[in-house]
């Protein structure tokens, strides 16, 4: 943790929190990607037009569980409600409703009231696999 917030150089309190959030196992994977984009802004890139806003103060990165339900609600047509019990199963490592998530989550879900990526017209080039991972 000391090397790592060595290399991050926190310059706000914002830094600080961020940090703690990424090293935790999964989150940890982003360190190199979080420092990179945080030292050299002209490197974040975004899968589609839509995470921007909400991956730049994470410099392009999913640091927060927040953030997975705020992407769901704006990629997908999530409820609120419904975006809160993907971030719990992604938390709790809930297999089952993650891979019914993923599959509401491109498709869509007429009966639950979920349009999808798809006909949102969001998924562009966006990674599933990363987010549902």
């Amino acid at each position: 943790m000391k090397g790592f917030m060595k290399e991050l150089k926190p310059q706000s309190l914002e830094d600080i929190i961020a940090g703690i959030s990424l090293y935790r196992p999964g989150p940890m994977d982003f360190i190199p990607q979080y420092i990179r984009g945080k030292n050299n802004p002209d490197t974040i890139t975004y899968d589609c037009p839509e995470l921007e806003s909400i991956l730049e103060p994470t410099y392009g990165c999913i640091v927060y569980q927040e953030q997975v339900m705020q992407i769901v609600k704006k990629l997908a047509g999530y409820t609120l409600g419904r975006s809160d019990l993907v971030r719990r199963a992604m938390s709790k490592k809930k297999a089952s409703v993650r891979e019914k998530e993923r599959q509401n989550f491109v498709y869509g879900n007429e009966e639950e009231g979920v349009p999808g990526c798809i006909k949102t017209a969001s998924l562009r080039r966006w990674q599933i696999r990363s987010m549902m991972t």
